[in-house]
C-alpha cells in the first residue's frame, strides 16, 4: 500500500530512513542492475547504525509505530535521531 503520489512521496512517509528504500523493479528486470532509491540517505545510515526518523511527523501520524520498533531500537543499532538533527 502507497502512502504517497510516487515513490519519493511514499518513502519519506516511512518511519525510519533505513526503511525508506526502495528498488525500481521494472529497471532491475530490464537491466538486471540494481539501482536503489534513497532518498533519505537510509544507506549512510545503515552502515553508520543509525536509526534517524523520517519526519517529525512519522510517529504523530501513525503512534503505534513507536511500540513495533522498540525491539528494533534495543537491538544493534546505535543511536536515535531525527532527520531535522541533522539540519
Amino acid at each position: 500500500m502507497f502512502k504517497g503520489a510516487d515513490i519519493y512521496e511514499d518513502l519519506e512517509r516511512r518511519d525510519f530512513t533505513i526503511n525508506a528504500m526502495a528498488i525500481p523493479l521494472r529497471d532491475f528486470m530490464a537491466t538486471r542492475k540494481v539501482g536503489v532509491v534513497d532518498p533519505l540517505d537510509g544507506l549512510s545510515d545503515l552502515a553508520h547504525k543509525i536509526i534517524r526518523a523520517c519526519s517529525e511527523l512519522s510517529f504523530i501520524e501513525d503512534p503505534l509505530r513507536s511500540y513495533g520498533r522498540t525491539a528494533l531500537l534495543r537491538s544493534s543499532i546505535s543511536t536515535l535521531r531525527t532527520r531535522l538533527e541533522r539540519s
